[in-house]
Parts: structure tokens; C-alpha cells; sequence
């Protein structure tokens, strides 16, 4: 039997060539993000909103690129039926893990073209391009595997896109509040010491979401199954 690491590979690689073929996943992202950094930085002509106000915006932005993207991961097979081939593919942690490898690649690059495109149009101070980078970083990981736990909740449920909104909400709030902590700072305002706090919020809430999503993924298949 193949290891877990080569079924997640291997789910991996066959959900970024899906995405590739279909690029419905990064074409939604990058559209999303190119219009919403465009609309931020009209809003900041007359004044530059705060950093504040830039890390709220960032995150939600973020937030909702996220949730148009990441989930349809998880229910592609429920809307082609293609689940039972999942199945004979891997274990569901090795689903899992793989699945969520390739919601974090996405997001990852959606939040650097969030990121490039909103600093060169509005011409935003980066006061800590460090913090910057690891708060984008941490929650994109944060987002992808908060979604993914989103993804497998919801799989298999009649209206489950409805689903996905009311049980991702109280997960993502708290990491969001967290983003906005680090990010402000990044943009100039706060302490570092903050900032370091909600920083390992993140790190923390994506280790036991990465940690707990194999063990859920497990418990769904065999609940699906009995």
C-alpha cells in the first residue's frame, strides 16, 4: 500500500491539474483581488485610510477571495460524483492533507497578487515588509485550512455552498480579528510586541486546524460510509 505521503501527493497533483485545466479557482481568485485592490485604492485617494483601516481591508478582501475559491476544492466531487473515485485514490487523510496542499498554494498567490497590486496602485507605506509577508503568509495557511475543515463538514449535504457560509463563520472570525492585529502593524500602527501575539494566534489556530482536519476527514468517510 502506498504511504501516506505519496496518496497525498498524489491527490495533490491531481486537484492542481484539475485546476489548471479548469482554472475556475485561480481565475475567480485573481479576478476578485485585481477588483477589489482597484476599488481600495479609489477609496484612498482624497486620504490614506489608516493602517488600521488597510489591515481590516486587506483581511477581509482576503477573507472573501478565500471563500469563492477554497471550498469548491472540497465539493467538486459531490457536484461531479466522482467521490467513490477519491475513495480507491487515498485514505481520507491523505485526501485531506492534499486537498488542503492545494487550497494553500492558491490563496498563497492570490494574497501576493492582493498584496503587489494594492502597494504599487495606492503607493501604501509598508512599515514592516517582515510582518507583512508572515501575517499574509500565516493566515493565507490559516484560511486554506479553515476551509478545507469547511469543505469536509459540509461534503455530501443538500445545500452545502449555504452550509459552508453558516459553519465557516465562527472559524473564521477569530482568525480574521488576529490578521488585522499583525497586519496593522505591518502598515505602521501598534506595537510589534501585538503584532508578535496575534502572529502566533495565527501560527497556533492553523496548527490545530491542520492538525484536526485529517482526524474529521477520517470520521466523515466512516460516518458516510455506516
Amino acid at each position: 500500500m502506498p504511504s501516506l505521503w505519496a496518496e497525498t501527493l498524489a491527490v495533490f497533483s491531481k486537484e492542481m491539474r484539475s485546476e489548471w485545466r479548469s482554472r475556475q479557482g485561480f481565475l475567480a481568485g485573481g479576478l476578485f483581488s485585481v477588483v477589489a485592490v482597484v476599488a481600495m485604492a479609489f477609496a484612498g485617494i482624497n486620504g490614506r485610510p489608516t493602517p488600521t483601516l488597510q489591515a481590516g481591508m486587506f483581511t477581509v478582501v482576503l477573507l472573501f477571495a478565500a471563500c469563492i475559491t477554497l471550498p469548491r476544492v472540497f465539493l467538486v466531487e459531490d457536484e461531479q460524483r466522482t467521490i467513490d473515485l477519491l475513495r480507491l485514490l487515498a485514505r481520507p487523510e491523505a485526501a485531506f492533507l492534499g486537498k488542503f496542499g492545494a487550497c494553500k498554494l492558491q490563496i498563497l498567490v492570490t494574497a501576493a497578487i492582493l498584496a503587489s497590486f494594492y502597494i504599487l496602485l495606492s503607493g501604501a507605506s509598508v512599515a514592516s515588509p517582515i510582518m507583512l509577508i508572515a501575517a499574509l503568509a500565516l493566515e493565507s495557511v490559516t484560511l486554506a485550512a479553515t476551509l478545507s475543515i469547511v469543505g469536509v463538514l459540509v461534503s455530501g449535504a443538500r445545500n452545502r455552498w449555504v452550509l459552508a457560509a453558516a459553519v465557516g463563520l465562527p472559524l473564521l472570525l477569530p482568525q480574521a480579528t488576529l490578521s488585522i492585529g499583525a497586519l496593522r502593524f505591518a502598515f505602521g500602527e501598534g506595537s510589534q510586541t501585538s503584532a508578535l501575539q496575534n502572529l502566533g494566534g495565527l501560527g497556533l489556530f492553523a496548527i490545530a486546524m491542520i492538525s484536526f482536519g485529517p482526524v474529521l476527514a477520517n470520521a466523515m468517510w466512516r460516518l458516510e460510509r455506516g
